[in-house]
């Protein structure tokens, strides 16, 4: 069986969902929702909540779950897989969002292909596909003090160290911090900073 989260830590991803708008809890819960923006006032926190669901409910999806065994088909390693994945949803296609924040499902992501998404768009379709290849990982918050945006990232274990899995700069490499691979391949506005 796949580990996603203890009970208790998806339970506390799911509390989120009264303190949302009707539409933006049943958009959330989509698992086919296009783009939509959520409220300015969302709180860090509650916003890694979203994330969460959002990647358990990615996690679900058959078409999913069969892109996950057609990526890992013949790796035996975590790090073999993990970088399949990177380099995939690396390749998915970065778009920055309109004014505000806006999410959607990850299957809308995948069937974006070549416009996908934004870093938390493309962060849940790695985290989901890393999962279901037996790799724990989570969506990771980076505050960016005076930067017009903050960012999502991924963490993972990978063979049994944490490691960086930056899915919105092409090319970065597997356990390389986000900022030192936007200005090594000039992605910096990927971040959200500028060069």
């Amino acid at each position: 069986m796949i580990r996603w989260q203890t009970p208790a830590e998806l339970q506390d991803a799911y509390d989120v969902l009264p303190r949302l708008s009707p539409d933006i809890a049943t958009r959330l819960l989509d698992p086919y929702s296009k783009p939509y923006r959520i409220p300015d006032t969302t709180q860090a926190d509650d916003r890694l909540r979203m994330q969460d669901i959002l990647v358990h409910i990615t996690m679900q999806q058959p078409i999913i779950q069969g892109l996950a065994a057609t990526i890992g088909e013949g790796l035996n390693t975590e790090t073999e897989r993990a970088m399949a994945v990177l380099n995939y949803v690396q390749h998915l296609g970065y778009i920055p969002d309109p004014p505000g924040e806006w999410y959607q499902s990850g299957l809308y992501t995948i069937a974006s292909r070549g416009r996908a998404g934004n870093c938390n768009d493309l962060g849940v379709v790695a985290v989901a596909l890393l999962r279901l290849l037996g790799i724990e990982a989570w969506v990771w918050w980076i505050f960016q003090k005076g930067a017009a945006l903050n960012h999502m990232t991924v963490r993972a274990s990978v063979d049994g160290r944490m490691r960086w899995v930056e899915t919105t700069i092409v090319d970065a490499r597997l356990g390389e911090n986000p900022y030192r691979a936007a200005e090594r391949t000039g992605q910096q506005a990927n971040v959200g900073i500028t060069a």
